[in-house]
């Protein structure tokens, strides 16, 4: 199973999940499952925002789209909850393919949820 949040916008994102726009507090306050898989591309976010500004890049628009893969077999047998991985696509309106992966590539290396489980989270630029 996936489950897909997408964030956008300027300071306060707005999040898709499943073609519901929410605010980003409102899922923030969904419960504790919705805070930890909103919490991951938040987090991105805010390091894509802060990277292209110290880089002096200006996208008309920051867009994070989380894939979350569930085990399947542990939701269906023991009814665990389990997230396999998270596939995080990075998309920056206006700049180039080129740049997008320069800011990915900051983004992995300073953002600390990325950097305490590699393992498990993959981030993209979006092509």
């Amino acid at each position: 199973m996936k489950l897909t949040l997408v964030l956008k916008g300027d300071k306060e994102p707005e999040v898709d999940f499943g073609g519901v726009i929410r605010s980003l507090m409102d899922m923030y306050q969904q419960g504790p499952l919705f805070a930890f898989m909103v919490s991951i591309p938040h987090c991105m976010f805010v390091m894509t925002k802060q990277v292209c500004f110290m880089n002096d890049l200006k996208p008309s628009l920051v867009k994070v789209e989380s894939t979350f893969v569930i085990d399947d077999e542990k939701k269906r047998n023991e009814g665990k909850t389990v997230i396999q991985k998270v596939v995080v696509s990075i998309e920056l309106q206006g700049l180039s393919l080129d740049q997008t992966k320069k800011v990915v590539d900051e983004v992995k290396e300073d953002c600390p949820v990325y950097n305490s489980f590699p393992e498990k989270i993959e981030i993209v630029p979006h092509s």
